[in-house]
């Protein structure tokens, strides 16, 4: 026995490890030998590569909420009026109430829902009025926030003079050439707006920023949220009447189909023009809601402004079935003020009367 395995032989047996640690055999529990170079590491192969998650809506519910039907068009717009911009205020007196409450969000309007979007982070919204000019504004709203990267460069996208008209229109182009119809339907909406839309931005943003409130147009935070949704084609919008037989009524069977419950509701002030009539209490009671659901309204008060209503879905659904109730005048008289006495932020939780 050489000097080296005699060596060897006395180091093994000081620390009582079985000989076959000499040739770095399983034995070994380095996999080495004491003596040599170290054996080389067994290679260990590579994880394929996974994908990451497509975060786009799924293609079965996305196809269900674009094959919602639009109502018949009205004989006559309210006030014979265009109302492409919102005239609430104070949407911050809601900030904490719709706050994370997901679901999917059914709206009227324009950019006070990409407000409440933000705040309330929904998987699909669908965005609803009877004014086809309004329906048609918001696919410049989408392609405006395609192609800007920040809040700034979305309001200013909207700036009316000449050279924003050229750039807007391209970024039009550009976003919807390859559907004809979508993009002379935008550029007529863009036509009407940019001068009423722009200011109505540049006012919130400050007036936002003023109450401390983080939206769309002043958090680049909120501004992702709003981005992400429209990038990932989770907002529609359709010509819808909230007393008609068709919109409410596809968007309820959609929502069903694929268990998603309404998580916001935003009726605005529609309410003050109609009465609770059978077509709007089927279509109220046929969207499904549960105990995170949530109605927003808002109800005028002088000078120039809205009270700022919050109510539980199901407290308003049980209103709704109770037949008595035609207006929602007899509900408001229950409401109660919640927050600073110069506030004007009400909740409605009471009981509907009985049958």
């Amino acid at each position: 026995m050489t000097t080296r395995a005699c060596l060897a032989s006395l180091v093994v047996a000081a620390l009582g490890m079985p000989r076959a640690a000499l040739a770095g055999e399983p034995d070994d529990p380095f996999g080495r030998d004491l003596f040599g170079p170290p054996s080389p590491a067994k290679a260990t192969p590579p994880a394929p590569p996974v994908a990451p998650p497509d975060p786009s809506l799924p293609g079965p519910i996305a196809d269900a909420f674009a094959k919602v039907r639009p109502d018949r068009p009205p004989k006559r717009l309210t006030n014979d009026k265009h109302y492409i911009i919102s005239n609430e205020r104070r949407l911050d007196f809601w900030s904490n109430s719709v706050r994370d409450v997901g679901g999917l969000f059914v709206g009227v309007g324009t950019d006070q829902n990409y407000v409440l979007a933000g705040w309330c982070k929904p998987k699909v919204m669908v965005l609803m009025d009877f004014d086809q000019l309004v329906v048609d504004l918001q696919y410049v709203y989408w392609a405006f926030l395609k192609a800007s990267a920040s809040p700034a460069e979305f309001i200013a996208r909207w700036t009316p003079d000449r050279r924003s008209r050229s750039r807007a229109k391209a970024t039009l182009v550009a976003e919807y050439e390859d559907r004809p119809k979508i993009l002379k339907a935008a550029l007529r909406a863009y036509r009407y707006s940019p001068k009423t839309v722009f200011k109505r931005l540049a006012r919130s943003r400050d007036r936002f920023a003023t109450h401390g409130t983080p939206t769309f147009l002043n958090d680049s935070g909120q501004y992702d949220i709003v981005r992400s949704l429209v990038e990932q084609n989770r907002v529609f919008t359709v010509r819808g009447d909230l007393l008609a037989d068709r919109t409410i009524a596809d968007i309820a069977k959609a929502a069903s189909r694929f268990e998603l419950k309404v998580g916001v509701l935003y009726l605005s002030n529609t309410e003050m023009y109609f009465n609770w009539v059978r077509g709007f209490k089927n279509n109220m009671l046929a969207l499904p809601m549960d105990e995170k659901t949530v109605v927003l309204r808002t109800l005028p008060v002088k000078p120039a402004d809205y009270r700022y209503l919050v109510q539980p879905g199901l407290n308003f659904q049980g209103w709704i079935r109770a037949n008595s109730q035609k207006a929602v005048w007899q509900m408001y008289k229950k409401r109660r003020q919640v927050g600073p006495p110069e506030g004007r932020l009400f909740v409605i939780d009471a009981e509907p009367p009985a049958k």
